[in-house]
């Protein structure tokens, strides 16, 4: 990219104290809310709204979140699909694979609700893709599984990049990068991952310039919604490495080590 991308995602970064200020206090007022809450009902979206914020964050209080989520459930069909979900993905993060894919085998999908798609196909994509190293039986279904998904939401960021994933393992893909651009974004967290997965596509096709460049766009909305957990930031150090930037290199990497150990 031009010195500019460069420019603003490093002048973001000095502001990364006033990003997670403002993250922090967004934070409290749903703890508060959660705390206040006077039904199980609305204390549940609570710590919904707070998993949501969390999960890029801070693994553990995430997961204390989702552990709220299923004690809060009441049996509610959809609050218990989403929570299960989100239990699921949360056990898949914290390296309990066995225990993710018992959860999620668990579900129930009949009558899967609208708000609960996106979280229950992408815990699915990522635990399939953990367990097809020591279970290759499973790498047809995972196919199925992420096909199933387009079927049911083809303009979701994470779901195009995934089905990219699967045509390129079958050697059928195409028009990956004008997918991915068709896609609708609903916030900043999604404009994040859309850059995300157009540089990895830049990658795939040998334009690293591009690819450099949305990851510095990438990188860029993670500072602003103090997201911890993140690898865009990580992903362009490497590529500044074996550019032999190195003084730019080792400051991306130095942060990226350090919101890595805070999110845990």
């Amino acid at each position: 990219p031009n010195e500019e991308h460069f420019n603003i995602l490093d002048k973001t970064i000095e502001f990364q104290d006033y990003y997670d200020t403002k993250y922090i206090e967004k934070k409290d007022s749903l703890v508060l809310m959660y705390r206040l809450a006077e039904s199980d009902s609305s204390r549940w979206e609570s710590a919904h709204a707070i998993e949501k914020i969390l999960f890029y964050h801070n693994i553990d209080s995430c997961h204390y979140y989702v552990r709220s989520m299923l004690a809060l459930h009441g049996n509610d069909h959809r609050r218990r699909f989403i929570s299960e979900s989100c239990y699921a993905y949360i056990l898949y993060k914290m390296d309990s694979l066995d225990a993710a894919w018992k959860i999620f085998r668990q579900i129930d999908t009949t009558n899967i609700p609208k708000d609960g798609i996106t979280t229950y196909y992408n815990a699915g994509y990522h635990i399939y893709s953990e367990l097809q190293f020591s279970h290759p039986e499973l790498i047809k279904p995972k196919q199925d599984f992420v096909e199933c998904w387009w079927k049911k939401d083809s303009t979701n960021i994470q779901c195009a990049f995934y089905q990219n994933e699967i045509l390129r393992e079958k050697g059928e893909s195409k028009n990956a990068i004008e997918k991915l651009n068709s896609c609708t974004l609903t916030s900043l967290n999604d404009t994040a991952k859309a850059h995300y997965f157009l540089a990895r596509e830049y990658m795939y096709i040998g334009q690293k310039e591009k690819a450099m460049k949305h990851y510095a766009l990438s990188a860029e909305c993670d500072v602003r919604l103090s997201v911890k957990a993140y690898n865009a930031l990580y992903q362009l150090a490497r590529i500044l490495f074996k550019e032999e930037d190195i003084k730019r290199a080792d400051r991306y990497m130095r942060i990226t080590l350090k919101d890595a150990y805070a999110a845990n």
